[in-house]
């Protein structure tokens, strides 16, 4: 069962004002609460040499996904999981990796030009890649066992602690 307003009582003013009130309103619940997000689940996916420039992979699950080859330039993985993902050869330039989990991916020959690693989880991953610099490792973290090219170190250990 479902409730009916008596609109046929109010007159075509008043509808029309109720209905741009409603429209008001429900503008406004979308605009504050933003679109709906569902993350996407890509486990084991394999989407190597795929173009997904610019893509929002905001929160996906690529956990042992086959990213090889592919092109994510300026791509938002932010908070995305890619443990154990393969990103041999992927494009990651302008990427966005703010808090990404990338611990124990294979990123040899991967272009990190412009891309950004704020909080990433760089735990066991093999980055003998191009386009790293020590300021982008400044601001991730990793551990003994991350593969890193000459010349780079990481400062921060990943804590198994969440905040």
């Amino acid at each position: 069962m479902h409730l009916m307003l008596p609109l046929r009582r109010l007159s075509w003013r008043r509808r029309t004002i109720l209905s741009l009130v409603a429209a008001i309103l429900a503008g406004g619940l979308m605009m504050g609460f933003g679109p709906l997000h569902r993350p996407f689940y890509l486990v084991r996916a394999n989407l190597s040499g795929q173009w997904l420039a610019g893509v929002e992979l905001k929160d996906a699950n690529l956990g042992y996904a086959n990213l090889s080859g592919a092109n994510l330039g300026d791509a938002d993985l932010s908070i995305a999981n890619l443990s154990g993902a393969s990103l041999d050869g992927a494009d990651l330039s302008g990427a966005k990796l703010f808090g990404a989990n990338l611990s124990g991916a294979d990123l040899t020959n991967t272009n990190f030009t412009g891309a950004y690693l704020i909080g990433a989880n760089l735990s066991g991953a093999d980055l003998t890649a191009r386009g790293l610099t020590q300021q982008k490792l400044d601001t991730a973290c990793g551990d003994q066992t991350t593969t890193l090219p000459p010349g780079l170190t990481l400062l921060r250990i990943c804590s198994d602690k969440k905040p």
